[in-house]
């Protein structure tokens, strides 16, 4: 560095490297420099630097003196939002603290610093050993690793303030979101930084790097700039001054679209992992992270996805990272770098524009290039529907992602080379292969490491197209490569050495092909027989929209189902694809002579969601001064100014203003608030109490319209409500839907409004067909506060529900059903009453589609559209009668002449006589009675017409504690085959069957696992394993199979039951709410084994609202 440049262009990289020795500090300003040069340095650097140094001389502070909404505070016509030029001052960085958030980040900053000291005195040889973490000793050795020192010791030397990030900073858009509008009191600070120009960003080692920020920069340039080694890092968490939070890519191979980090941002780039470090840090166990020597007198450390997460949570509480003094990182080794040299450095890798890279099928409908498959795969959640040609075969494809690792799909291919049959049996139907691929990734690309993916293609199929891969993907900026080995269908051309012969001579050969039943696993042919390469490259062309495909197809066409032979000129296809929003459609030449051409529609079903806008607009959430009824103790430190409450209790929600919400607000201001205990008295010894006067009961609450407006906003019934002391206990039946909070929310809001003030809690009791469910508690001032205005997360959790079980009726005679305020002077009656909703409609009814399919048969696609009629008559509590209708409108039926054929008891296969014998039919008509025997314990018993194919009567009983992850259920039932045209009248075959079935949320990835054990409609015994997995929006994906005592001889074609299913509710596409869900079964073939019941209400969907998975998802949503 010149010691003669001017000040102005001093303005530099500050790069701090912190040492535990506090009475030494190292002057290795300029390695090549000398002493007096690097001291000379030091003048300019701290006359141009001083507003870093001291931020608060530029921080404009806003006077909170009385409780008010923060658009109020700031003011969007306040002067003193203007600079000195009048222009609009920047509030990207505004900063909101509050006392009540400072315990939090203080654990959250504990956490942090509990974590490096854990991982520093890990021997290296245990350091991704989580039981060496977990159990540790006093005798254990202590590592000292010195970048996990110099992190900890800038963790701790960052304040804990109490932020609160913000949705927005600007007071008109607050202004007219009033939800997201917070209420400042005179304890928080209201503060707005400004711009210093600056990025800091912070290393695996703990050295900081103070940097001058350029617009259009991304984070990679400044992690090249402060890098003083040759490991590049390859992610890094990108902390904007508002506190939003992004974790970006740093290398060609990872590259994702992202965004600038702005000025005050801070970075956090961990140490990347080296070597076989890439590995491990992917095993399941290795959670904790771990420290590494790297030579003499340098050692680094690994941190954990999850560190690095809360690290990047606790950055955001800081503020612009250009208002931390730099002070306050204890001693340090400074190194200043110009703003022409950062310029330099710039130049040199402005070409780095991070892109997404395209995930698109290939002709199989798995992801890969156009024949051959590659280890990439979609999102989890997403599911791919597509069409490809390539003469002689035509491919129907659909793809589920249920996880990141595990791709699935299934698929119907048309031979037009092959008639299904003789003409008088299939007419000119073409031969229908059905298939299953399964391809699981075994290990995820790294910088050094690719993607790699085994996957086996057609199952257990009949094996005309079967075949196994291993493939690895390496991506390099646009190109994305690779390369694997293939067997089977795949590999025909057998070019390449069988790498398993070294197992065995038997890996060298492959079993022929047994067309067969199929159905079966044929691991005597998984990986068997010539291998061949297989591998290409995808190419993102400058354009978006356009992807270039060219690869190298392990298959030379020369054994081809049925002894077909199909003409190879070249080895190499090639294909273009348009990319138009979430439409692929490619078109190529494969085998150097053939065109192909596809198109796909994929879509991830996990982030499906539509705002309500056909339904009533919300009731508006008004701000109401809660009091406490006559004769209550309260706490005084909840609510220090509840006196107050007289003051403002006679004004009119529409005539509060907003900083009348201090009442209110303080409630929630209080950081160490003291609750009442269950026995009734003061929680904390000495606290002081105070007694409020009388509040009169609002006598105007009318409840038919309170019913008709919960009716409207959620379509759930009113059933009574009751109020007991300071809680109204209201009950609801009918509750169904999956986006249940914002129903639920907008029950609240009716409740809120209705409501005397005197009443702090609300405990809804949720029912379906009057089986008690869950009940939720509402601290009703803090649901009020957290829905007129934005609170901190600490506040925030006050106004969640609290659920707990809702026992039956005739234990809850002699339990206590009140809650915990309401146990504080049990003796008060005077404010006790009951009030009965309008008795529900006792017959309801209503008219719906149906649609049905059938695929891959000799008759081709059928198709039926249908009117549904629906109506429910109810009898009394918990019993009830629904009957179902159905009018085939449309439908090609006619054609379908198939009979399956059938060793067993034609349980299943009567399938067209049950769809051709009457256009008019009664698929249901069914009476069942609910109950609750106890605590967890529900019954029901039925009886009719249960489904088209069969009546009779059953019962079933299920064990769910509330919140569990485990479930027990057993049903039984006497049923006989209905007669074809599903009146009235009864074929003579009847059987009994039943199951025992176990229910576990296994808690892994909100999978859900179901094993049933039991007798079948075929009167084979055996069970059924079904695993799906849960979205957030209610979307499942999942499969079944069922082994029975039935061989697959006897079972016919497909060997045993099986499927793939996912269902989606309407919920999540429609924009009013709905109840239905639509499900996707693909079934290979309808047989008779294995077959079961289809009841139409099972206990474990009835009682869904307890369900783990829902739960935590009404909470935590």
């Amino acid at each position: 560095m010149k010691k003669n440049l001017p000040t102005s262009k001093v303005r530099k990289a500050l790069s701090l490297k912190i040492v535990q020795n506090q009475s030494s500090m190292n002057s290795n300003l300029i390695r090549s420099k000398s002493l007096a040069t690097k001291l000379l340095a030091l003048i300019p650097w701290c006359l141009s630097s001083f507003s870093i140094l001291s931020p608060s001389l530029y921080a404009q502070s806003f006077d909170v003196k009385t409780a008010d909404r923060m658009s109020v505070v700031i003011g969007k016509d306040n002067p003193s939002l203007l600079t000195k030029d009048g222009e609009k001052m920047n509030l990207q960085g505004l900063m909101w603290n509050t006392p009540s958030e400072i315990s939090a980040q203080q654990q959250l900053k504990d956490e942090l610093l509990n974590y490096l000291s854990n991982l520093q005195s890990i021997p290296s040889k245990n350091a991704n050993n989580v039981t060496a973490l977990d159990s540790r000793t006093k005798n254990t050795p202590s590592l000292k690793v010195s970048g996990i020192a110099n992190l900890s010791t800038v963790i701790q030397s960052l304040p804990v303030t109490g932020r609160v990030l913000l949705p927005a900073n600007d007071p008109r858009w607050l202004e007219i979101h009033p939800q997201q509008d917070p209420i400042i009191s005179s304890k928080d600070s209201l503060k707005n930084p400004e711009r210093k120009n600056t990025v800091t960003l912070i290393q695996g080692d703990g050295r900081v790097c103070v940097i001058p920020f350029k617009r259009s920069v991304y984070a990679v340039h400044y992690t090249k700039l402060c890098s003083n080694s040759s490991t590049k890092p390859d992610w890094a968490w990108v902390i904007q001054a508002d506190g939003a939070i992004e974790k970006v890519s740093l290398s060609s191979w990872n590259a994702k679209t992202q965004n600038y980090p702005a000025a005050g941002s801070w970075i956090w780039v961990p140490t990347p992992h080296k070597g076989l470090d890439q590995l491990t840090q992917q095993l399941p166990w290795n959670t904790s992270g771990s420290s590494k020597s790297n030579g003499p007198g340098y050692e680094f450390a690994y941190y954990s996805e999850k560190f690095s997460a809360d690290f990047a949570a606790f950055l955001a509480t800081q503020g612009p990272s250009d208002q931390v003094g730099i002070s306050e990182f204890v001693k340090a080794d400074r190194t200043f770098v110009e703003d022409i040299v950062f310029d330099l450095k710039l130049d040199q890798s402005e070409k780095y524009q991070p892109k997404d890279s395209a995930v698109i099928a290939s002709d199989w409908g798995s992801i890969g290039l156009l024949q051959t498959p590659t280890a990439r795969m979609m999102p989890a959640g997403s599911a791919l529907f597509g069409y490809s040609h390539t003469t002689p075969y035509s491919h129907y494809n659909f793809a589920l992602q249920p996880f990141n690792w595990l791709e699935t799909s299934f698929r119907y291919s048309n031979d037009g080379n092959v008639a299904y049959g003789p003409t008088n049996f299939s007419g000119a139907q073409s031969y229908v292969d059905k298939s299953i691929d399964l391809k699981v990734r075994v290990l995820q690309e790294t910088v050094l490491l690719p993607d790699v993916a085994i996957g086996i293609r057609d199952l257990a199929g009949t094996g005309l197209f079967s075949g196994e891969y291993v493939v690895a993907s390496k991506r390099y900026g646009d190109f994305d490569f690779s390369a694997g080995l293939a067997w089977g269908y795949l590999g025909n051309r057998g070019n390449f050495k069988n790498p398993f012969s070294v197992f065995g001579s038997s890996f060298s050969s492959r079993p022929a092909t047994d067309v067969g039943s199929g159905g079966n696993f044929s691991f005597g042919t998984y990986f068997h027989g010539p291998t061949a390469l297989i591998g290409g490259v995808q190419y993102q062309t400058p354009y978006p929209n356009l992807t270039l495909k060219l690869e190298l197809d392990g298959n030379n066409y020369q054994r081809e189902p049925f002894n077909s032979i199909l003409e190879q000129r070249s080895p190499i296809n090639f294909g273009a694809v348009y990319r138009w929003n979430n439409a692929n459609l490619t078109v190529g030449v494969e085998r150097g002579n053939t065109a192909m051409i596809s198109i796909s529609i994929f879509d991830n079903l996990s982030k499906l969601s539509v705002p309500k806008l056909m339904e009533a607009p919300a009731v508006p959430i008004a701000y109401r001064p809660i009091s406490p009824p006559s004769n209550e103790f309260i706490i005084a430190n909840i609510d220090p100014l509840q006196n107050e409450v007289d003051s403002v209790a006679t004004i009119p929600a529409k005539q509060v203003s907003s900083n009348t919400a201090l009442v209110n607000e303080k409630v929630m201001n209080e950081p160490n608030n003291q609750f009442i205990s269950d026995s009734g008295g003061i929680s904390k010894p000495g606290s002081p109490v105070v007694t409020m006067k009388n509040v009169p009961m609002d006598s105007s609450l009318d409840i038919a319209k309170s019913s008709e407006d919960i009716r409207s906003q959620s379509g759930w019934r009113l059933v009574q409500i009751e109020q007991r002391n300071r809680s109204w206990i209201v009950t609801l039946d009918e509750v169904n839907g999956v986006y249940l909070k914002e129903r639920m929310n907008r029950v609240i809001s009716v409740l809120h409004r209705d409501a005397p003030t005197s009443v702090t809690e609300f405990v809804v009791k949720y029912q379906q067909h009057q089986l008690p469910l869950i009940k939720q508690t509402y601290n009703r001032q803090a649901w009020m506060m957290k829905n007129i205005s934005l609170l901190g997360p600490s506040k925030s959790k006050l106004a969640e529900a609290v659920v707990s079980e809702y026992p039956s009726e005739l234990l809850e005679s002699s339990k206590s059903s009140s809650s915990t305020a309401s146990q504080l002077n049990p003796n008060n009656q005077e404010d006790n009453y009951l009030l009965k909703a309008p008795d529900a409609r006792r017959l309801t009814g209503g008219i719906d589609i149906g649609y049905q399919q059938t695929i891959g048969g000799p008759n081709g696609y059928l198709f039926a559209l249908s009117a549904l009629g629906t109506a429910d008559l109810q009898l009394w509590d918990g019993a009830w009668i629904r009957g179902v209708s159905s009018l085939r409108v449309l439908d090609n039926y006619d054609k379908f002449t198939y009979d399956a054929p059938s060793n067993l008891p034609r349980v299943r296969t009567y399938m067209r006589e049950y769809l051709t014998s009457n256009r008019l039919t009664v698929p249901n008509l069914q009476a069942t009675q609910v109950a609750k025997l106890g605590d967890s314990h529900y019954f029901s018993a039925y009886g009719g017409m249960l489904e088209m194919m069969y009546g009779g009567v059953g019962g079933e009983w299920l064990y769910r504690p509330l919140n569990s992850p485990l479930a027990l259920g057993i049903d039984l039932n006497k049923v006989r085959q209905r007669d074809f045209d599903q009146r009235f009248n009864f074929l003579d075959y009847q059987v009994t069957t039943g199951h025992i079935t176990g229910y576990w949320q296994t808690g892994w990835e909100d999978v859900l696992a179901k094993v049933s054990y039991g007798q079948y409609l075929a009167g084979d015994r055996g069970y059924t394993v079904d695993v799906s997995k849960a979205f957030s929006n209610g979307v499942k994906m999942g499969a079944y199979f069922t082994r029975t005592n039935v061989s697959a001889e006897q079972f016919g074609e497909g060997s045993f039951d099986k499927g793939i299913y996912v269902s989606i509710p309407f919920d999540a596409f429609f924009t009013k709410f709905s109840n239905d869900t639509a499900t996707i079964l693909w079934n290979p073939l309808i047989r008779d084994g294995g077959a079961k019941l289809n009841r139409l209400y099972p206990l474990y969907n009835s009682t869904w609202l307890t369900d783990h998975q829902i739960l935590n998802f009404l909470q935590n949503d």
